[in-house]
């Protein structure tokens, strides 16, 4: 996978972890879209009582620490098993370092900074 080039940690989540997970949801004949209209649907269509966007809509809630990022994951996936077991190995990878993970005395503190 092109997009896991130069970035070892991620193929490794890849290949060791999501891997394995979509070949047991696939096992269980599960799908994490659906991938046509729903025949229970008569329509999609909305009547919005808005039709313009404010500031607000733009707003995302902010992960404060990988603690917290992890519940976030544990919480929206309650009903996925799969999913669930790739929450400890996504938070290593996507999160900030902690301010308490110790800074490499090597390495200049603004190289910290810039990334």
């Amino acid at each position: 996978m092109s997009s896991t080039k130069g970035n070892s940690s991620i193929a490794r989540v890849f290949e060791r972890d999501i891997v394995p997970a979509a070949m047991a949801l696939r096992a269980r004949n599960g799908r994490y879209f659906d991938l046509g209209p729903s025949s229970a649907e008569p329509s999609y269509f909305k009547v919005r009582t808005r039709v313009s966007l404010a500031p607000g809509d733009f707003h995302r809630p902010v992960v404060g620490s990988r603690e917290e990022l992890r519940e976030r994951l544990l919480e929206l996936w309650a009903d996925q098993p799969e999913l669930r077991r790739l929450v400890d190995a996504l938070v290593k990878i996507a999160a900030p370092p902690d301010p308490s993970d110790e800074v490499d005395a090597s390495i200049p503190e603004h190289i910290y900074t810039m990334y």
